[in-house]
Parts: structure tokens; sequence; C-alpha cells
């Protein structure tokens, strides 16, 4: 999963303590039914606390988790999963602060164990094709992967 830290205050130096986010695969958009597998992520800011990541000199970060490190429900299955549900949260001296945004940029299921050149699944770039043509989509036909991405905030 990608993701930008950004502030509100562009000319702020101010950095978050953590950034928290959950990554939820379901077969409902319903709360608290279904099966699920999530993730959990938290990055804390390594500016002398030891912290992993550079809150102050990067504001782009890739998360990296394996599907076993998913915690699934017992009856869960990649088959039923039609929603994916993404919470996120900027922490500031263990407090929720709204002086960031969280701009979400991909998410990215990849299977290493087979190649395939159709993946194409990148956020704001354009894909091409090996003439360096735009691909398009022709009308009434189906795409090899399609999705929509909705933002809600609450």
């Amino acid at each position: 999963m990608a993701f930008s830290l950004i502030s509100k205050n562009g000319n702020s130096s101010a950095v978050p303590d953590t950034v928290r986010i959950l990554v939820t695969f379901s077969e409902t958009d319903t709360e608290n039914s279904g099966e699920f597998a999530s993730f959990e992520a938290e990055l804390e800011n390594g500016s002398g606390t030891g912290g992993t990541y550079d809150f102050e000199n990067n504001r782009y970060f890739v998360i990296t988790k394996r599907l076993e490190e998913l915690y699934q429900s017992s009856g869960f299955t990649w088959n039923a999963v039609t929603v994916v549900k993404i919470y996120a949260c900027v922490l500031v001296s263990d407090n929720p602060s709204d002086d960031y945004y969280i701009a979400l940029d991909a998410l990215r299921l990849e299977n290493t164990q087979t190649i395939n050149p159709l993946y194409g699944l990148t956020g704001y770039s354009i894909v091409k094709n090996t003439d360096a043509e735009t691909i398009i989509k022709s009308p009434n036909t189906s795409n090899y992967l399609e999705f929509r991405f909705s933002v809600g905030v609450t």
C-alpha cells in the first residue's frame, strides 16, 4: 500500500509522531458482518527516537505485508471479497490529529510467483503499451482489471 502524508499547513515543518493504517478485506459493506481479513500498520517517526520512518524528509511511504501476516476470520476466503476498507489515523503526542491528510496512492496485491505483463494498477500514472501509446478501454468491452475508488470522510 502506498500513500502520502500531507500537512494541512504547507508552511509548517511540524511532523506527527505516528501514522496508523488498517486495511480490511470483506464480503460485505455491513459492519461486523461476514468473514474478513485485515492488516494493521503503525509507522513511527524516526527523528532521533528510534522510529523507522522519517516524516521530516520523506512524505511518501510504502507498506509491504505478506498474506500470512493478515488476520483472517475463521471462514475467510479470497473468493468472497467484494469490499476493501482503509482506515487511517495520524497521532501527535498520542492523540489523533486533524492537521494532516493521508492521500492514498495505491493498493496492490501481488502474485510474486507468476509474472503478469497486464499489471497496471498504479495511482496517477498513465498506463502505456510497448509502443508508448496510452492504453484506452474500448467501449462496450471488458477489462482485465477494473476498480472503483471512493473516499468518504466522517
